[in-house]
């Protein structure tokens, strides 16, 4: 109902500034900025779009599509639009044929298949494409299970079909580095679930080798192809290679606080704590992706306690932070960590801080703090917020955001 409105609410601004004026210019999106390589089914409103705002006293355009090498069919997207600022009543079908067949040779059959069978199924989910979305939005949809195994299957034989053309080769792997791509962001929703990255094996969980080796496919082909970024705030495939690997680090084996019960006072941020206080002891390290595995709080400080069910020997306790700048995630000043027996009253309170100018501390932050043999059934974590942000931040003094993860007691 708030899309209807929305779009009910745009048509009319649209609309509107038409019967007054005869010199619009539009900026259009379209492209997902918070994951280039998330497949973003919409080239069937391309043409539609374009036509309506000529329509309505558009004379300018600028179709804001992200052209790097890698992104989600690029080359494809920029050749239907360029034909299509130059002529909105063109047929897409034939340009589209044009180029698949063009850019892929012997695998345009396949890549065809694949992009006509996206749409579809992106058509028929019904739902919104956000520029700041995420793979794991789309799960039961056009990236369901079922969908996933039927791309795949398409771009085997794409590949076969090349296997003895390099260039061709090259251009269909990143072609399909969409699809590696979300099999891996679903698979981190779902760590231990039956799209996810381990399997259970008595009582251990072991990382699946065929997701390990579709990491790897990623990143050479990402690496082998010059990709530099996958989203618009400038990561890596080696960034996005190392922080997959420190997820796959799970802290399961000897960690007391794995799948312990959590308080956390004040509670998250609503818009960050999905998966409830139960993501701090799920063993699954939070990467530079702040929608994924964290809790958020806004302008706060907060009190972290980890309650271990029974009285254990504490020699080690850690707790992370994340910093991102650019999406107004800072630091913590410093952390308290102390323990009690009782829940009521904490002893050994140890301190670690940050460095003063936090603009120096990496990305991810581990508050480590050591203990020798402690006695302890409850670990409490004194957060001290950032709360503003501070003087060198392009934002300085609005409210900065505080992300919290893993917690491991050892």
């Amino acid at each position: 109902m708030q899309l209807i409105q929305q779009v009910h609410s745009f048509r009319a601004d649209m609309e509107g500034w038409s019967k007054i004026c005869s010199n619009i210019m539009i900026w259009d999106y379209e492209v997902q900025f918070s994951n280039y390589l998330c497949p973003f089914p919409l080239f069937h409103t391309l043409k539609p779009n374009i036509q309506y705002f000529n329509n309505n006293g558009t004379t300018s355009h600028f179709q804001q599509s992200n052209v790097k090498k890698g992104n989600e069919f690029a080359e494809l997207k920029t050749y239907l639009l360029s034909k299509l600022l130059w002529n909105p009543n063109i047929e897409t079908a034939p340009i589209i044929d044009e180029f698949i067949k063009g850019y892929y040779g012997k695998a345009a059959p396949f890549i065809k298949e694949y992009f006509e069978l996206l749409q579809a199924e992106g058509q028929k989910s019904k739902q919104r494409l956000d520029i700041f979305g995420t793979p794991v939005w789309n799960a039961t949809s056009f990236l369901s299970k079922e969908n996933i195994i039927k791309y795949k299957l398409i771009f085997d034989k794409a590949q076969e079909a090349v296997r003895n053309q390099p260039d061709y080769l090259q251009k269909v792997m990143i072609a399909r580095l969409p699809i590696q791509f979300s099999e891996m962001e679903i698979a981190k929703s779902d760590l231990f679930g039956d799209r996810g990255w381990f399997t259970q094996v008595n009582d251990k969980f072991v990382a699946k080798a065929e997701m390990k080796k579709l990491l790897d496919s990623f990143y050479t082909t990402c690496t082998t192809n010059n990709i530099k970024t996958i989203n618009e705030t400038g990561l890596t495939p080696d960034d996005y290679y190392k922080n997959t690997l420190r997820l796959l680090d799970v802290q399961i084996e000897g960690n007391l606080a794995f799948r312990k019960t959590v308080t956390c006072t004040p509670a998250p941020d609503k818009r960050y704590s999905s998966q409830g206080t139960a993501a701090l002891t799920n063993a699954v390290k939070g990467t530079d992706d702040y929608k994924i595995n964290w809790l958020g709080w806004e302008g706060q400080n907060t009190e972290v306690v980890v309650d271990l069910g029974k009285i254990e020997n504490i020699n080690e306790a850690v707790i992370s932070t994340l910093h991102s700048p650019k999406s107004w995630i800072i630091h913590p000043k410093g952390v308290i960590c102390s323990i009690s027996e009782d829940g009521i009253n904490f002893h050994d309170a140890k301190e670690v801080l940050t460095n003063t100018d936090l603009s120096k501390e990496p990305g991810i932050k581990n508050f480590q703090f050591q203990y020798s043999n402690a006695k302890a059934r409850y670990v409490k974590f004194s957060v001290s917020a950032s709360l503003v942000l501070p003087a060198w931040h392009t934002y300085s003094g609005n409210p900065s955001w505080l992300f919290i993860d893993e917690v491991v007691v050892k």
